[in-house]
């Protein structure tokens, strides 16, 4: 960046807030989840769910929170207008119900006021419990409903069936259709995997397995599949987009860490998806403390936290990991802080609380200053270059240029409640001039290569 750069734009009586962080720069995290209103609404009707929504985001802000993980598909349903599922019942009690708002869309104005990152919690595979309604009261269907032959029920659980190809293609439908209409920095996939108690794939596996694989190589292969098919949709759409993944925390039993492993037992090679390039950043839930020590759920010795968060960061370089920590659990709880600070020196990129209603109430570290993050830049991913505007009132032009860059830049507008204003793309040396509508209140900037903006902008 030259001296006509971020440091000097202070502009025609607006504030540009200056986003772009090295890419070093820690992510602090919390999981906001929404199915069955674990840590979000706790109110009912949408004046007090939205007063709630700017609560959680100034207290978030305050307590040192850069990147919120808001579920915004929890059991095949939304938080947020979907093209091809119904409104969570969370909202209203009835699946399929409009509340009369978007959350989503809300938790991107808030950034405004509260800057931080926000990445989309996708859950991928699970979509029912016992008690979930699949009887949607909208013309938009719950996938249950809609496609009962999709379905694996395990346990009084239902998952889509992975090795049927028309679920993993729907899938990517419509993680895609999040990604074009909101400017989320993130979507993050969660239950990308099988169930953990038994079910019947019998059928499947006869329709789709090749001869030559085994069942649990073609589970591994089907999950892994998805992965790839939902990454190549929201890349193809936003390519600056970090993708994440949010797997078990035992990727294969080590010593000292042994339970249940993801890529035996629920058939997520999550160590294959980032030597494939399908993630940006990793998220394993390392729900367990450091010690060896009980975790206050199950008996006897838990995996040590340590042990694992070292073989995560050893296992999925050069993708980052960022830690989840359990702190729903009492015993994580109370090792938090040294949990955050073990999981830097080992080389993680940050870390992740689960989940914010615990969080709220933990005694917070002395707070250090934090602002929104980038994700760490990786050999898989397009390094971004992001810029906030605040209180435009009036249309601005500005120019955009670059020098001797031959990969094409992507330009992305957007509103204050994340919607894509715009799109324009660049190739070679070029210098054009792009116009900011009336109103816009927050836009950012994507690119593969560093983006110059002049110090100049015009009515």
């Amino acid at each position: 960046m030259n001296g006509t750069g971020l440091n000097s734009l202070i502009l025609a009586g607006f504030l540009i807030l200056a986003v772009l962080q090295p890419a070093s720069a820690q992510i602090r995290a919390v999981w906001v989840a929404t199915a069955h209103r674990i840590d979000f609404p706790k109110t009912n009707g949408a004046a007090a769910q939205q007063a709630e929504l700017k609560a959680l985001m100034s207290a978030a802000h305050q307590s040192g929170i850069n990147t919120l993980i808001f579920q915004a598909r929890g059991r095949g349903d939304a938080f947020y207008q979907s093209e091809h599922e119904p409104w969570s019942e969370s909202l209203t009690g009835t699946l399929g119900q409009s509340p009369g708002w978007d959350p989503l869309q809300m938790v991107l104005a808030e950034t405004t006021n509260h800057p931080m990152r926000v990445i989309a919690w996708f859950n991928v595979f699970k979509v029912a419990d016992a008690t979930s309604q699949t009887r949607s009261a909208s013309g938009l269907r719950h996938p249950a409903e809609a496609n009962p032959g999709w379905i694996l029920r395990a346990g009084g659980e239902s998952f889509l069936n992975p090795g049927i190809p028309a679920v993993r293609d729907y899938l990517a439908r419509v993680a895609a259709d999040l990604v074009r209409r909101y400017a989320v920095d993130g979507i993050q996939l969660d239950f990308i995997r099988y169930p953990t108690t038994r079910f019947d794939d019998a059928s499947t596996l006869k329709k789709y397995k090749d001869p030559s694989q085994s069942a649990a190589d073609f589970r591994r292969w089907a999950v892994s599949e998805t992965v790839r098919q939902i990454h190549q949709a929201v890349k193809a759409i936003r390519p600056g987009i970090e993708v994440s993944a949010a797997p078990l925390g035992i990727w294969k039993s080590i010593d000292g860490a042994r339970g249940l492993e993801s890529y035996h037992e629920v058939f997520q090679d999550s160590r294959g998806w980032t030597a494939a390039g399908y993630l940006d950043a990793i998220y394993p839930q390392i729900y367990w403390p450091a010690g060896g020590i009980s975790d206050g759920v199950n008996p006897g010795p838990a995996p040590d936290f340590n042990r694992l968060i070292d073989d995560w960061v050893a296992g999925c370089r050069p993708v980052p990991v960022v830690a989840g920590i359990g702190i729903y659990k009492p015993p994580v709880l109370a090792q938090a802080d040294r949990l955050e600070s073990y999981s830097l020196q080992a080389g993680a990129a940050g870390v992740a609380f689960y989940s914010w209603s615990q969080f709220i109430n933990m005694k917070q570290p002395a707070r250090q200053e934090t602002k929104p993050t980038l994700p760490p830049v990786t050999s898989n991913q397009e390094p971004m270059a992001a810029v906030s505007l605040h209180r435009l009132s009036k249309s601005h032009v500005f120019l955009v240029f670059r020098e001797g860059r031959e990969e094409p830049v992507t330009i992305r507008f957007a509103d204050p409640g994340g919607s894509v204003l715009e799109e324009v793309k660049t190739t070679g040396e070029s210098s054009r001039l792009f116009t900011v509508p009336a109103g816009t209140q927050r836009i950012r900037i994507f690119t593969k290569k560093e983006v110059l903006l002049t110090e100049s902008v015009w009515k």
